[in-house]
C-alpha cells in the first residue's frame, strides 16, 4: 500500500532521507502553518527565566559584597593594625613590603568570578579568585586567610520565587489555574485556600503550606530537568526575553553556568 504525503514537512523529510530536493516554487502549493507555542511551554520558559535571573541575583549579590568588604579593608593602616606587636622598624619594613606587593586587580576579579565557584556535596561555595601574590596582599591587610562563603541552595531560590505574589499571577496567566484577584481579596472574608479548598482561619484568600510545598517541589524538578537543556543553555534566550539585561548576561554568563 502506497503512503500518501500529507504536508510539506513530510515531503521535506522524505526528500532529505533520499538526498533529494524540490523546486522552490513548489512551496506555494503547500500551506505552511507555524504552530503557536502552547501555554504550558510558555509557562516553562517563564519559570526558567525567573529562576535564572533570581539565581544569578541570589549568588552574585553576596559575591560582590565579599569583594566590596575586602576593598574597604585594604588600607596600609589596616594592615599594620593586624600586627600590633611590631616595633617601629618592623612596621617600616611592612610598609615597604606592602608597596612592593601587587594589588589585587578588582576588575580582573570581577571578570573571573566563575573561577571562585566550587561545588561539594550538592552545596555551592564561593571564594575570592585571587592569584598567589594577591592572596599574600589580602592576608597582610586582613590578617586572615581567604574564607569561603556558601551560596543559598537552589531550592531556597525557588522558595523565594514562589513566595512572591507575581509568581502566582503568572501561573494564572499562563495556565489559568485559580488564584483570587489579589487587589480585591481584602474586600470579602475568605476562609479556605483557593487552590485546594482546605479550610483555613484567614481574613483573605491565601495559598496554604501544602500547595506551596507541592508547587516548590514541581518547580524544582522542572528546573533540574530543563535548566541545562536548549534553549536555556544559551544566554541569547534570556537576552531576547529582556534585551536590557544583555550587558549583565554577557558579563556574568560563565558565573551563572556554575551556579544555576
Amino acid at each position: 500500500m502506497k503512503k500518501e504525503i500529507q504536508n510539506l514537512g513530510e515531503l521535506e523529510s522524505f526528500l532529505k532521507q533520499h538526498n533529494l530536493t524540490y523546486p522552490k516554487h513548489w512551496e506555494s502549493l503547500f500551506k505552511k502553518i507555524k504552530r503557536k507555542p502552547k501555554d504550558a511551554t510558555e509557562w516553562k520558559h517563564a519559570r526558567i527565566y525567573t529562576y535564572a535571573t533570581a539565581r544569578l541575583r541570589h549568588c552574585l549579590d553576596p559575591a560582590i559584597e565579599v569583594i566590596r568588604e575586602t576593598v574597604d579593608k585594604m588600607s596600609t593602616e589596616q594592615a599594620i593594625s593586624n600586627f600590633e606587636k611590631l616595633n617601629v622598624l618592623e612596621i617600616q619594613s611592612l610598609r615597604e613590603k606592602i608597596k612592593n606587593i601587587p594589588r589585587p586587580e578588582i576588575h580582573r576579579i570581577m571578570k573571573s568570578l566563575a573561577e571562585g565557584v566550587t561545588k561539594k556535596g550538592g552545596k555551592i561555595f564561593f571564594q575570592l579568585p585571587l592569584k598567589n601574590s594577591e592572596t599574600e596582599f589580602f592576608h597582610l591587610f586582613t590578617g586572615k586567610h581567604i574564607n569561603k562563603i556558601k551560596f543559598v541552595d537552589k531550592i531556597e531560590t525557588i522558595r523565594r520565587i514562589v513566595k512572591d505574589v507575581y509568581y502566582w499571577k503568572g501561573r494564572k496567566l499562563f495556565l489559568n489555574k485559580p488564584i483570587e484577584d489579589i487587589e480585591n481579596q481584602s474586600l470579602v472574608r475568605k476562609t479556605h485556600c483557593f487552590n485546594c479548598k482546605e479550610n483555613i482561619n484567614s481574613q483573605q484568600w491565601i495559598v496554604c503550606d501544602d500547595c506551596i510545598r507541592k508547587e516548590e517541589k514541581e518547580y524544582y524538578k522542572s528546573v533540574c530537568d530543563y535548566v541545562e537543556d536548549p534553549p536555556y543553555d544559551n544566554k541569547n534566550f534570556f537576552i531576547k526575553l529582556d534585551p536590557e539585561t544583555k550587558e549583565t548576561w554577557n558579563e556574568y554568563w560563565n558565573f551563572y553556568l556554575k551556579i544555576r
